[in-house]
């Protein structure tokens, strides 16, 4: 990492990440990554530490325990983690596990860290205002039908409904 800035790791960037040991070593509040579960296996497994990821919350916090990354692991009950603190998302729903709705998530991670938030700060609004989106989508469309463009385009009207401001239509 010869990027000094905060990043915002998802996909085939976390994939590469299992392949190493040291893209840690940075300092805290940098790295903010966005695992599914089997991505959380990965990235375990390549620093070597033994956690069953059926105990969600306890891989989230041992993975931002060993690494000081803020640790959003994606899923029913998402959950984001510095290892001190540690939010559970109730908004959102399953209709939501659809191809795109994590890039969405990391947008809009991206987008409040780029606006000066911390990263953990930055996690857990972000995970609750896409959470929140989904939840709009669904009321109009039925949760089954909910695409990752559905859940982009609610993303201004849950902002709005949870923050009482936006900049936007």
């Amino acid at each position: 990492f010869a990027f000094k800035g905060r990043v915002v790791i998802d996909a085939d960037g976390l994939n590469r990440l299992a392949e190493t040991t040291e893209w840690h070593a940075r300092s805290p509040d940098q790295v903010i990554v966005t695992p599914h579960v089997a991505e959380m296996r990965r990235l375990l497994s390549g620093l070597g530490i033994d956690v069953d990821v059926a105990d969600r919350r306890a891989a989230a916090e041992a993975l931002a325990e060993a690494t000081g990354a803020v640790v959003v692991l994606k899923g029913s009950g998402t959950i984001v983690t510095d290892a001190r603190r540690t939010y559970i998302n109730r908004t959102g729903h399953s209709g939501m596990a659809t191809g795109g709705a994590g890039d969405v998530l990391t947008g809009v991670v991206a987008a409040l860290v780029g606006q000066g938030m911390s990263a953990y700060d930055a996690a857990v609004l972000g995970v609750y205002l896409h959470g929140g989106a989904g939840d709009l989508a669904g009321q109009r469309l039925g949760t089954i039908a909910v695409t990752a463009l559905d859940i982009a385009d609610a993303l201004c009207e849950a902002v709005k409904q949870h923050t009482n401001s936006c900049g936007c239509g």
